[in-house]
């Protein structure tokens, strides 16, 4: 069953899971480490507030076969040898985009995950995946945070 970040239980275990990371917690595949995952998934949640100008770069494909996996939390093959890269603008290695301690990062991503919550009105579309609604976004959400988690063991 697909989970959506606006309920609860969901909610909930992504944010026990996040809890569960340690500084020293290595990843079974990718070159973030710990603190740099959190404040990835900070990131790309800001996407879905509108906060960071996206180009589009969907397709008819990604906008329809990929959209469905990736809103299924379908986990994407070659994940683990490092075929599926980040967008370039919340690519926190390649801006080298400055991350605080873990506990703070952590604080953050909690903290943007419940004014998403608290937002009605999310970003219509989305840089891959085209248009979206507040449920796409749940589901997305969602599916990142697990995608990322599972890459830390958690």
């Amino acid at each position: 069953m697909k989970k959506n970040i606006f309920n609860e239980d969901a909610k909930q275990s992504v944010f026990k899971r996040i809890d569960s990371i340690k500084a020293d917690t290595r990843p079974e595949w990718g070159k973030l480490n710990a603190t740099q995952m959190v404040r990835h998934l900070f990131e790309a949640n800001r996407m879905a507030l509108g906060e960071i100008p996206m180009p589009d770069r969907s397709t008819l494909i990604s906008r329809t076969l990929i959209k469905r996996m990736f809103l299924g939390n379908i986990k994407p093959p070659g994940r683990k040898k490092g075929n599926v890269h980040t967008f370039p603008e919340i690519d926190i290695v390649e801006k080298k985009i400055a991350v605080e301690d873990l506990e703070s990062e952590k604080k953050k991503y909690k903290e943007i995950v419940e004014r998403i919550i608290n937002t009605e009105s999310l970003a219509n579309t989305h840089t891959l995946f085209g248009k979206m609604s507040r449920t796409d976004w749940g589901y997305l959400i969602y599916a990142h945070a697990d995608y990322h988690l599972t890459q830390f063991n958690s």
